[in-house]
C-alpha cells in the first residue's frame, strides 16, 4: 500500500521536473481554504492579519530570466498586499481575494494558472477578475467562486499522471488560460492534486478529475472531466491529493480514496471508493497528502494520517489511523506540505482569540522561527490574525439587527460578536441559522413543546410555530436539528417577525434588518 504512494509521489517528482528547467528545491503544494485566512503551502506560511495585511514567510520563489528557480528561506514576516480577506497557496502559485471582491495572483503561470491569458511568470500580484467570493487552488490550477455563484476555472486541464483527463471540469482536456465558467449556483469549492469538490447552493457535492484510489467518491476510479453528484446535504469539503473529506448538515464527517497510511480514519489501511462515515460534531475539514485535519463544534481539532514530520501536532511521529485530539478553541486549519519522495508537511490554525499556531515540517522556517527539522507540538507564531468569516465588520446601523457570514461562527449583533456552536450553512437554497441567535436578535422568545418537536417563537403578541424535520410552506425550508441546536430559515423567521434580509455576495454575508 505505502508503496503506491512512494511511486505516485516519484512520479509527481518526474512531471514536474518536466515543467521547470531547473529546481533546486522542492516544489510547494498545500490544501486550500476556500474564504479562509491562512494557507500552509508547503514551505511557505500566509496569514491575514485584522487589518488585512496579508504576511507571507519560509520559503520564497525567485524566477529568473534564464528559467531557473531558487528558494531561499526568511523567519519573519513579510507584507505581500494589502486589504486582503482570504488567501490559498498551492505549488507554486497563490491567490489572494481583497475586500472589495476582485481575485489577485502570482507565482508560477505554466499553464495560465494564474488565469491572467499568459504563461509569464509574475512575482507581483496581478488581477485576474472581480466579484469572486471563495478561491481555491489545486495543482496547476485554480477555481473561484463569483457573487453570483457561478464556477470557474483556469489552468492545467489534463496530464498523464491525472489519467488524462480534464481536471478544469470543463469537459474539455484543453489547457485554459483564462478563467471559463464550470457550473451555477455553486457555495463552496476544493481543488486538490488532481480533483476538484464543489457544494451547490441545495448542498449536494459534486466532484470532477482524477479518480485514482477513487478520491472522487463514485464508487469507481474512473476519471471525470464534467462535474458527477455524489452526495446530498453537505456543507464542508476538502479535496486531498489523493482523499476527500466531507461534513454532512447534521455534523457527520464522511471519507474516501487512498487510505494508504489510515488518512480516511476509519482504522484501516484500506482504499475506500465511496464515502464512509468517521465521527460526529465536525463543522470543518482540511486534507493533505496522507494527513486529515477536523474541526468539531466544541473548538477541538482533531489529525490523523501520516506523521513523519510531526505534521498532525499530537507530540509524536506515529502515523495515527483514527482520530486523536491536538488542541482545543480552534476556528481555522490549513494543512499543506512539500512536494518530496516522502511525506511531509506542516500545519498552521487559528485560535478565537486570533492567534496563529504551527507545527510539523520547518525546514525553511515556515513556522515562523529559524530554520529547524520540524516542530511535534503547537507553538505559537503570532497574533492579530484574521479570523474566519469576520474580515471588515460593517458598523450596524440602528436598523440591523445581525449580520453573519456562511460558514463563520461569528455574529454581530449590536455592534458585539457572538459565536455559535455551529456556523449557519446553506440547505434547500436556504440560508440555516440557530434560532435562538436570530431570536435573540429580533427580540424574541422560544418555546421547545417536546410531545411533537415544535418550536414556538413570540414577539410582541405575534407567534410563529415550526415544527422540525417538516418542510414549511412555498419551498421556504425545513426546520432542523444539528448538534442539539435548532436551524431555521433565516428569510422565513426574519420576515415573520417583521424584518428584511440581504444577501451581499461580495462578502458572501448576510444582513437582517429590523422593520419595526
Amino acid at each position: 500500500m505505502k508503496r503506491k504512494f512512494l511511486a505516485y509521489m516519484i512520479c509527481l517528482i518526474i512531471v514536474f521536473s518536466t515543467f521547470i528547467p531547473t529546481c533546486e528545491a522542492g516544489a510547494s503544494e498545500n490544501e486550500p481554504q476556500s474564504g479562509f485566512t491562512i494557507s500552509a503551502s508547503g514551505q511557505t506560511s500566509f496569514a491575514i492579519q485584522a487589518d488585512g495585511h496579508l504576511l507571507t514567510w519560509g520559503s520564497g520563489i525567485v524566477r529568473y530570466e534564464s528559467g531557473r528557480i531558487r528558494f531561499y528561506s526568511r523567519t519573519v514576516p513579510e507584507i505581500k498586499m494589502e486589504d486582503v480577506i482570504a488567501v490559498c497557496a498551492r505549488w507554486t502559485h497563490i491567490m489572494a481575494i481583497r475586500a472589495d471582491g476582485s481575485l489577485w495572483g502570482w507565482g508560477d503561470n505554466i499553464y495560465g494558472e494564474l488565469g491572467d491569458g499568459t504563461t509569464v511568470t509574475s512575482d507581483s500580484p496581478v488581477k485576474i477578475m472581480d466579484d469572486v467570493v471563495a478561491v481555491s487552488t489545486g495543482f496547476l490550477r485554480t477555481m473561484a467562486i463569483r457573487a453570483d455563484g457561478s464556477l470557474w476555472a483556469w489552468g492545467m486541464n489534463s496530464c498523464p499522471m491525472l489519467q488524462d483527463v480534464g481536471v478544469l471540469g470543463d469537459g474539455t482536456a484543453i489547457d485554459r488560460h483564462r478563467p471559463v465558467k464550470i457550473m451555477e449556483d455553486v457555495v463552496y469549492v476544493s481543488s486538490g492534486g488532481g480533483h476538484t469538490m464543489a457544494i451547490r447552493a441545495d448542498g449536494s457535492l459534486w466532484g470532477w478529475g482524477s479518480n485514482v484510489f477513487g478520491a472522487l467518491g463514485d464508487g469507481t476510479t474512473t476519471g471525470r472531466n464534467a462535474p458527477v453528484k455524489i452526495m446530498e446535504d453537505v456543507i464542508a469539503v476538502s479535496a486531498g491529493e489523493l482523499h476527500t473529506m466531507a461534513v454532512r448538515a447534521d455534523g457527520s464527517l464522511w471519507t474516501w480514496g487512498s487510505n494508504a497510511w489510515g488518512e480516511l480514519g476509519d482504522g484501516t489501511t484500506i482504499d475506500q471508493y465511496v464515502p464512509i462515515k468517521i465521527m460526529e460534531d465536525v463543522i470543518y475539514v482540511s486534507a493533505w497528502l496522507g494527513v486529515s485535519m477536523a474541526i468539531r463544534t466544541d473548538g477541538s481539532l482533531w489529525a490523523w494520517g501520516v506523521n513523519e514530520t510531526g505534521q498532525l501536532g499530537d507530540g509524536t511521529h506515529i502515523e495515527r489511523h483514527v482520530p486523536v485530539r491536538i488542541m482545543e478553541d480552534v476556528v481555522a486549519v490549513s494543512t499543506g506540505g512539500p512536494l518530496q519522495p516522502h511525506l511531509t508537511g506542516h500545519t498552521l490554525a487559528v485560535r478565537s482569540d486570533g492567534s496563529l499556531w504551527g507545527w510539523g515540517l520547518n525546514q525553511y522556517g515556515q513556522l515562523g522561527v529559524e530554520a529547524s527539522m520540524y516542530r511535534n507540538t503547537p507553538a505559537k507564531i503570532m497574533d492579530n490574525v484574521m479570523l474566519p468569516g469576520v474580515a471588515y465588520p460593517t458598523l450596524l446601523p440602528d436598523t440591523q439587527a445581525l449580520r453573519f457570514a456562511i460558514g463563520s461562527t461569528y455574529f454581530f449583533h449590536n455592534s458585539t460578536t457572538r459565536q455559535a456552536e455551529v456556523a449557519p450553512f446553506i440547505s434547500q437554497n436556504r440560508t440555516m441559522i440557530p434560532l435562538r441567535i436570530i431570536a435573540e436578535a429580533l427580540g424574541a422568545k422560544v418555546d421547545w413543546d417536546n410531545t411533537n418537536r415544535t418550536v414556538i417563537i413570540t414577539r410582541n403578541g405575534e407567534t410563529i410555530k415550526l415544527i422540525v424535520d417538516v418542510p414549511l410552506p412555498d419551498n421556504m425550508g425545513t426546520p432542523i436539528i444539528v448538534n442539539s441546536l435548532t436551524f431555521v430559515p433565516a428569510r422565513y423567521v426574519s420576515e415573520k417577525l417583521g424584518a428584511s434580509v440581504r444577501w451581499d455576495g461580495a462578502e458572501n454575508a448576510v444582513y437582517i434588518y429590523r422593520l419595526f
